[in-house]
């Protein structure tokens, strides 16, 4: 019987960003460099979206078959 991530079941983790149009580059610069390492360490899936009728809020997303990953 294989782990819980070789039978498919992934954790789904979600983290909203509240932006100001200034501080863009500066949140895209971190979530560039959290999305290499939670790649590295097995996520998948990895998405950024940002709310058109709020445009200050953004959300990245991403599938990692254990907590540890997200912690990274």
């Amino acid at each position: 019987m294989g782990t819980r991530s070789e039978a498919g079941e992934w954790i789904v983790a979600r983290v909203g960003y509240s932006r100001t149009e200034k501080s863009i580059d500066a949140l895209l610069g971190c979530i560039r460099a959290k999305r290499h390492a939670v790649t590295r360490a097995g996520a998948r899936n990895c998405s950024l979206q940002r709310k058109l009728q709020t445009p200050p809020l953004w959300t990245a997303t991403f599938g990692t078959p254990t907590w540890i990953t997200f912690f990274v």
